[in-house]
């Protein structure tokens, strides 16, 4: 993000520079009540300190262009690190102990972070950098843009320079450790049970004529020899998995924690299931997502996930077409069960303990 070189400052004192402006002034009333020459040149020296930490943080802080680089959500209470590139376009003067971070929106939900850091910046470099972030709940989080800043050279101060660069970060659902649940009939999870079927599997299914688009490593040369036309292998399509995972949206602002809670987990599953090779869908109020397998579902899961909010008038959920888990919590209304292939209850034996599940 290209920004003007006069954006706004901030200057703050640090514990050590509070000391020298304090040990500046007593010495400057000793100086004027004593007439003593040495005092005097104490306190000059000390000014042209405070005077030169100025100029030079004010060198180090302008021209220094930050570009973030997004590439999904965080997951709330877990460390993350949001990657950020540092350049510093000035052509003669280096850059020296610059800090990067996010300029959040002040609350109760907003992230704690640890800014980036670099040590020295030569004249047109280019630094790729991380800011350390941990947000307490899941949602969209504002930032009103970016603050750089820099101690240097005493440290005796801190000087910021505010760039304006509004943003919105999405935090994903907290990640619990949950078991794997236990099914009992995985075809009644959606189990396709058709290897007869053609397709892009390991298992040999048929030989047929060759098309312009098939793998010429599938040729088998000796029936292709004996008939006189080019013959490919076919191969099985592999059986696909697919569960739903089915959480209601019906609750009071009694049953908030509870509700976090039962979307953790349904987080949480649907991690183990895709890790699982299943295609994963999910079911609330709000909509549905289909199920896909791959790592490529995770991201879209916890999307839909990270924006539902509890709504006391929404309508009893009806499962998906297909059995599926529903995942069950404390306070949640429209309790029917009825229809869903098996029900957990969010907080009790699902949990397991240990290391959460983690993202394929």
């Amino acid at each position: 993000m290209t920004t003007s070189r006069w954006t706004p400052r901030r200057l703050t004192t640090t514990r050590e520079g509070k000391a020298v402006i304090l040990v500046t002034l007593g010495l400057g009333f000793g100086a004027i009540n004593s007439g003593n020459n040495l005092l005097f040149l104490i306190l000059g020296m000390l000014l042209s300190l405070i005077v030169v930490s100025g100029v030079l943080s004010e060198f180090t802080v302008r021209d220094v262009v930050v570009t973030r680089r997004r590439s999904g959500g965080i997951h709330a209470g877990t460390d993350a690190f949001l990657p950020v590139d540092l350049e510093n376009r000035k052509t003669r003067l280096a850059s020296f102990g610059v800090e990067v971070e996010e300029r959040f929106a002040k609350g109760p939900n907003a992230p704690t972070q640890r800014p980036a850091y670099a040590l020295i910046l030569a004249p047109g470099e280019r630094a790729g950098l991380s800011v350390r972030v941990r947000a307490p709940r899941r949602g969209v989080v504002a930032s009103e843009g970016i603050r750089v800043a820099t101690r240097y050279p005493f440290g005796f101060f801190r000087k910021s320079r505010e760039i304006h660069a509004p943003d919105e970060i999405l935090v994903w659902p907290a990640l619990r450790a949950v078991r794997m649940p236990e099914l009992h009939s995985p075809g009644r999870y959606g189990l396709d049970n058709d290897s007869a079927r053609s397709g892009r599997g390991e298992e040999y299914h048929a030989l047929r004529e060759h098309r312009v688009e098939d793998d010429p490593r599938d040729v088998h040369w000796k029936t292709s020899a004996r008939l006189g036309r080019i013959v490919t292998r076919e191969y099985e399509a592999p059986a696909t998995r697919r569960i739903w995972l089915h959480v209601s949206l019906g609750c009071g602002p009694e049953a908030a924690p509870a509700f976090e809670g039962a979307v953790s987990d349904v987080a949480s599953l649907a991690a183990l299931f895709l890790g699982q090779g299943y295609s994963v869908g999910l079911r609330t109020q709000a909509g549905d997502v289909a199920p896909a397998p791959g790592s490529g579902q995770l991201p879209v899961l916890f999307d839909h996930l990270a924006l539902l909010t509890a709504a006391p008038d929404a309508p009893e959920l009806l499962p998906a077409p297909g059995e599926g888990l529903l995942v069950r919590y404390e306070g949640q209304r429209a309790a029917s069960s009825a229809g869903f292939g098996r029900v957990f209850t969010s907080g009790g034996p699902l949990v397991a303990e240990g290391e959460p599940a983690r993202a394929v």
